[in-house]
């Protein structure tokens, strides 16, 4: 790309950002500081709970793991609980329900239908397959958001949908280090329950060299972070949110083609 033109995925992400700010999503407001005694005799509200020990309503969350290690079912499994009120894999009660969209970028929607045939019937969880989804169009993502009148959506996964990763001869690390903060900002800005598939070759990595760039920002700027890691028969998940308590290191296993809850680690 020459020098100085400013890449396709930054000029979508900003005018959607700057359309946000037209609507009043900037307030205006200076920084405003409040003493302790107030806010111990005033707290503000918290999010509320919508998994115990998983993620808060309007939590910006990202399921990572390397390749094959159940992402896209765990995310599944995930939406679906939100939407039904089930307990999350059979063990984690939901506390509020969210009427739940997913759009999935990746397998043919044929398969991915296939998968759904386990389970029971449900209004509240709208699925789309777009194999050709990018960030480009997250204008439509938002009108289809409001469209349906969705809680929550599950984006699964995170790195084609950077509309480079095939094109310009451009790899999806160096887009990621590019363009990941204005992208998490404006999928902040929806104001709603947002999961991320992300698929992290190198999981267990805490060196630059062993990470894509931008990793960071992908695994930090999260209100939850949901680690994969198969060893079968067992899949190990590791939970980590900012906001509450989080489930920590337990382990699932596939029982009737759904993930379930197997036992926490001991």
């Amino acid at each position: 790309m020459p020098d100085g033109e400013q890449h396709p995925l930054v000029s979508g992400v900003e005018e959607f950002l700057a359309k946000q700010r037209d609507r009043g999503e900037r307030t205006g407001r200076v920084l405003e500081f409040l003493p302790l005694d107030y806010l111990k005799d005033y707290p503000p509200r918290a999010r509320p709970v919508a998994i115990e020990g998983i993620l808060r309503v309007g939590d910006l969350a990202i399921i990572t793991g390397s390749y094959d290690t159940f992402k896209s079912m765990f995310a599944l499994e995930l939406a679906y609980a939100l939407a039904t009120g089930d307990d999350f894999l059979g063990r984690f009660p939901v506390r509020r329900r969210l009427r739940m969209g997913l759009l999935q970028a990746e397998i043919d929607p044929g398969s991915y239908a296939e998968r759904l045939q386990v389970f029971v019937r449900t209004p509240e969880l709208v699925i789309c397959s777009d194999l050709h989804f990018d960030f480009d169009r997250l204008g439509e993502l938002a009108e289809a958001i409001e469209d349906y009148g969705l809680d929550g959506i599950v984006l699964d996964p995170l790195g084609p949908m950077w509309p480079s990763y095939a094109r310009n001869g451009e790899p999806f690390s160096e887009n990621a280090k590019t363009h990941v903060t204005p992208v998490l900002k404006a999928l902040k800005s929806l104001h709603r329950t947002v999961i991320l598939v992300h698929h992290d070759p190198s999981p267990a990595a805490t060196g630059p060299r062993k990470r894509g760039s931008g990793s960071t920002a992908l695994m930090n700027d999260p209100d939850a972070r949901i680690a994969l890691d198969r060893n079968d028969p067992l899949v190990g998940v590791t939970v980590r949110n900012r906001l509450q308590s989080p489930a920590g290191t337990f382990y699932v296993k596939f029982i009737g083609r759904r993930l379930r809850y197997s036992h926490a680690n001991p």
